[in-house]
Order: C-alpha cells, then sequence, then structure tokens
C-alpha cells in the first residue's frame, strides 16, 4: 500500500542523537511524549511539533531509555525512569531532580504493574544480564536463571490478560521469555545459530495476536506469532541492520507495526502480508514512535542528530474490519 506520508516538523538537532521514545499515558493520545537524547531527556506536549528540556534539574546525558510510571500508580504517577552508560535514574513528578538508583551501563528498562499495587522495575544491563526491583528501585535481585548472555540489549512487556504477561530480552545471541514478569527466562527458537538482537516489540494485542517483532544486527527482522516460542525470518530483510522496531498503541483503530533500518523506515498495514517502504529520514534511525492524533497517525524517529516528524492521514487507509 501507498500512502502520503506529510512532514510535521523539520529535523530538530540541538539534542543529538535520539535513542528512545516513551509516552506517559499508554491509553489515549494526550499524554506527555518523552524521548532520550545525548543532551539529556527532552518532553513535547504536543506530538512531536516542538521539544524542551523535561526538567530544569541535574541533566542526565547520553540517554539510552526511558520508562514512565503508570497512571494506576498514585504514588508514583508521572514518575520517570531514565537510563545511560552510567548508571539508573528516576524522578517522580513532585521533584525536579534525578535520583541514582544504579551505576551499570544499561541498554533498556522496563517498568509495569503487575497489580495496582505492586511495581515492577527491570534493567538490561551490559555486563549483568537482567536486574530486578520491586520496590522502586532501592533493592536489586539478579533476574539470569534462564539467560545465556550477561548482555542484555533490549526488553519489552505485554499488556497483561487472564494468559499473564510475556516479557521479552533481547541479548547478544538470541532472544529469551519470561512468563512470570521477569523472575526467570527461557530461550526463544529463532533460524539462526546466534543472533545479535538490538530491539524487541510486542504488539499492543498481543493477548489475541501472539505477535512480536525482533531486530537483529546482521540478519534482519524476526517475527513471532506464538507467543515468542518460535520466530521466523521476515522475507525482505534479509542481512539488513534492523535499528528500530514499534507497534501503533492499543487504543489506535489501526494497527500498524514500523521498522527502521538505516535511514528507511518501513510500514505493514493490519490484513496485509508485507512491508512497505514508508519514507527515507534522511539519515540513520535508532527509535520509533507512533501516536494516533486527530484523524492522523503521527511517526516519531529518533535519528543521528535529531528527531523528525510525520504524519500519516488515516482517512488515506481502509477502515478495518474485525470480529473479536
Amino acid at each position: 500500500m501507498i500512502v502520503n506520508v506529510v512532514p510535521v516538523s523539520s529535523s530538530i538537532s540541538e539534542f543529538g542523537l535520539v535513542s528512545c521514545f516513551a509516552t506517559s499515558r499508554a491509553q489515549g493520545p494526550d499524554g506527555t511524549i518523552f524521548a532520550g537524547t545525548e543532551s539529556g531527556l527532552i518532553q513535547s506536549r504536543d506530538y512531536g511539533r516542538s521539544w524542551s528540556p523535561s526538567s530544569p534539574g541535574n541533566a542526565i546525558d547520553r540517554i539510552t531509555a526511558v520508562a514512565i510510571g503508570s497512571v494506576s500508580d498514585v504514588d508514583n504517577a508521572g514518575s520517570v525512569v531514565t537510563a545511560s552508560q552510567a548508571g539508573l535514574y528516576r524522578m517522580n513528578s513532585q521533584s525536579t531532580d534525578w535520583r541514582q538508583l544504579l551505576s551499570t551501563h544499561i541498554h533498556s528498562v522496563a517498568m509495569f504493574n503487575p497489580t495496582p499495587d505492586e511495581e515492577v522495575l527491570l534493567v538490561a544491563t551490559e555486563l549483568d544480564g537482567i536486574l530486578r526491583s520491586t520496590d522502586g528501585g532501592i533493592n536489586w535481585k539478579s533476574a539470569t536463571a534462564g539467560l545465556l548472555d550477561s548482555a542484555v540489549l533490549s526488553l519489552a512487556v505485554s499488556p497483561n490478560a487472564a494468559s499473564g504477561r510475556m516479557t521479552l530480552a533481547g541479548t547478544i545471541s538470541g532472544i529469551n521469555l519470561s512468563r512470570n514478569d521477569g523472575k526467570a527466562w527461557r530461550i526463544g527458537a529463532i533460524p539462526f545459530d546466534e543472533v545479535v538482537v538490538q530491539t524487541v516489540a510486542i504488539s499492543p494485542h498481543f493477548p489475541l495476536d501472539q505477535c512480536a517483532l525482533a531486530g537483529t544486527e546482521e540478519h534482519g527482522l524476526l517475527e513471532t506469532s506464538d507467543g515468542g516460542l518460535h520466530w521466523g525470518a521476515v522475507v525482505g530483510f534479509e542481512d539488513k541492520s534492523i535499528s528500530a522496531v514499534t507497534f501503533a498503541p492499543a487504543y489506535s483503530l489501526h494497527r500498524i507495526a514500523l521498522v527502521g533500518s538505516g535511514s528507511n523506515c518501513y510500514v505493514r498495514f493490519e490484513g496485509e502480508d508485507g512491508w512497505s517502504h514508508l519514507l527515507d529520514a534522511g539519515e540513520n534511525i535508532w527509535a520509533l514512535h507512533v501516536l494516533d492524533v486527530s484523524g492522523e497517525l503521527i511517526v516519531l524517529a529518533g535519528l543521528t542528530s535529531g528527531l523528525a516528524t510525520w504524519a500519516i492521514p488515516l482517512a488515506e487507509l481502509p477502515t478495518p474490519e474485525r470480529t473479536e
């Protein structure tokens, strides 16, 4: 499918490389968008059209990951956790300064609530596998049971469901999955002996479609449709380096997936078997994020020299027909 992609803003370069995104309200489009950059955490309240530093307090540079506290978590509503090569930091909504929780090189962070009264923090580290905290980051335990690698590059967490929650971890040799909120892991079957998994994303409709994507360093795009147990190589991405994967949010009527490889962004629309080229950002894409706002899908791309925003008019997309 060929769609019209409209630039919303020119590339914003004052903050340097942009490596990650997070939205403060996953269930709707009205939340603040955060982006992790070389020079610190920035935020947008107008769907990526303009950006500013997230707080006047002490800045954390070279951010590698960002996660937002659940709005149902009263004590930590609005809290932000950021990771960098120097450690893990947290700032609650009542504060303007970051509190350091860990001092180790961290690649990725996942924060979720198994119950309204419980919060789990998982961090993917360069040397210590996965660390886990259930008290806001005060105390940590190793969560490496079943992991074969100490270098973990990416994390993703599915929505909760009656069947449980799934967590994915991409490592320097493959993909691991957990069905007990990151306490223990098993290896997913992949079509290669070893593969460096740089990025992972889980469908927001995972309880229904059991779908997830994984981007590798040299072996293209992998996909699962059985909850992470078995993975297959996606045709058309062979030998490509995949640096970003994401899905449209759960509240969006249009279920799309995006993939970043080099400067190119590819899209798959619901009901289509293959992927289509969406846009060329002109430089390497390191992160992708999608919002559904006022009749448009807003696509945010984290680039080597900054970030850029595009819009896909929803009027150009067919209305999906579903039975669930």
